[in-house]
């Protein structure tokens, strides 16, 4: 009796200690419980975390719509975005290693992959003559933009980024993104010819052990070529800082899925065909159009991925930045504020965007809203020459809790114009007397006080004038 005891007792402590693992997982903040828990379990914790909140950003995010839609705008612009690759491979004399790279990473999809040659070569050859040449690589152009738009939009939209890049810049930074694929496809493709080539496989032969670990590595190489450039676009590409270490594990797995899903999309494929000649030629477009939504799928999910491990200590979903509530979104707002005055009375470097958000244990891109509230509102200038973040933008003494908060609610216009009436003043009223107890309330210091009441004292090296710091920040609030 007494053994039955102790193991319900123990599966009661295992239901317990399995509950609480659950909940670290799907609610994902930096929990108070960690802070007494081993080493191991915290590893194990944040290990299993990253996964669980990438998929569940996967269905927050409308990840599956979003690869629809990057499916339909793929196949819009696949031609003439292969038609600007082909005249960037040719610049560089790659543009045989590029057709070879078509063909091997379209494997199984030789009908395919012989159209949109085809195709990528009289569309480039249109574009080159008549009088609308100039027309013609415009076009060209712009596919490759709209293509890598919508792919920014959707990284974007994991990340929690409202502002895109300007015109001016897309233009400069997508044609920088496609001339990192000829090379990449060069790579790839020499890799590949090297392991078929028999010279080479002889001289493996003559090294023995050392021989079969060479070529083992070179079958890598197409791989990792293929991670590093997804885990490039996945650093790039988001209009926000992604750290490169989060950027190579969410392209590692990325590739490595979609490397997976190719070969077993081509055992399936070959399967069709094999069954009947008829309908493998007739699936040969659906069938590709299959593979395209599934690639788009491992891409957002690796970029899923990389969000989920750079913000593992305090993620929460974005999506949800609407439900924050005032209260709390003023709360942030003193907080940070408060830590950035500390910083600039005691003459410290000023916070980042990074290093704030690690010391309030929230999400950049919740952050990002609140601060960029602040600089619009002229309490804060961010910092762009030397050592960047922000800083006050008027002496702390100027500044009192209600600015703050006053700052925050000051966002946004009156669009609509109520009806004045009776009613409608006594409310205007008794809200100013409201305004005017909390302005007039003792509670109301100003931040140089306060923090000079936590014992803060003002470093000579502090510059004090809003005019001395705007050598130091940016031009007024964008």
């Amino acid at each position: 009796m007494i053994e039955g005891k102790n193991v319900l007792r123990l599966l009661r402590s295992l239901l317990r200690s399995l509950r609480t693992f659950g909940h670290l997982l799907v609610v994902p903040h930096l929990d108070p419980e960690l802070a007494g828990r081993s080493v191991g379990f915290v590893f194990l914790v944040k290990f299993f975390r990253v996964p669980v909140l990438a998929f569940r950003g996967f269905i927050e995010d409308k990840c599956l719509l979003r690869a629809g839609a990057l499916t339909f705008s793929s196949m819009m612009s696949i031609v003439p975005v292969l038609a600007l690759a082909f005249a960037m491979a040719k610049g560089f004399g790659l543009q045989g290693i590029l057709e070879e790279f078509v063909y091997q990473n379209l494997e199984g999809q030789e009908e395919i992959a012989d159209k949109l040659i085809e195709f990528s070569k009289a569309a480039l050859e249109n574009a080159r003559g008549g009088l609308i040449a100039g027309f013609g690589i415009l076009v060209l152009l712009w596919a490759l933009i709209s293509v890598l738009g919508n792919m920014e939009h959707a990284f974007n939209n994991i990340w929690g980024t409202r502002k895109h890049r300007a015109i001016s810049r897309k233009f400069t930074d997508y044609v920088s993104i496609a001339l990192i694929f000829p090379l990449v496809a060069g790579l790839q493709t020499t890799a590949n010819a090297l392991l078929v080539s028999d010279a080479v496989q002889k001289k493996f032969v003559h090294l023995g052990l050392v021989g079969a670990y060479m070529q083992s590595l070179l079958k890598l190489a197409p791989g990792v070529f293929l991670c590093i450039a997804v885990s490039f676009i996945y650093v790039y590409l988001p209009n926000t800082k992604v750290k490169l270490v989060s950027g190579l594990l969410g392209g590692t797995l990325g590739g490595t899925l979609w490397i997976m899903t190719q070969k077993l999309y081509l055992h399936f494929q070959i399967g069709v065909s094999r069954n009947s000649a008829i309908y493998g030629t007739l699936a040969a477009l659906p069938l590709f159009l299959l593979w395209l939504h599934i690639s788009w799928l491992l891409i957002l999910f690796g970029a899923e991925i990389t969000y989920a491990f750079q913000n593992v200590d305090a993620y929460r979903p974005v999506k949800f930045m609407p439900k924050i509530s005032m209260r709390f979104r003023g709360l942030v707002a003193l907080r940070a504020f408060h830590a950035i005055g500390k910083r600039f009375l005691a003459g410290e470097r000023p916070y980042s965007r990074e290093e704030l958000a690690r010391e309030l244990l929230l999400p950049e891109a919740v952050l990002d809203s609140i601060l960029a509230s602040m600089v619009r509102q002229h309490l804060l200038i961010r910092v762009v020459n030397g050592a960047k973040g922000y800083l006050p933008a008027r002496p702390l003494k100027q500044i009192r809790i209600k600015s703050v908060l006053d700052a925050l609610n000051a966002e946004g216009r009156d669009v609509f114009t109520l009806r004045e009436d009776e009613i409608m003043a006594e409310l205007n009223r008794r809200v100013g007397a409201i305004e005017a107890h909390a302005l007039a309330a003792k509670e109301n210091e100003d931040f140089e006080t306060l923090l000079e009441a936590e014992g803060v004292s003002e470093a000579s090296s502090s510059p004090s004038s809003p005019l001395e710091r705007s050598r130091f920040a940016s031009h007024p609030p964008e």
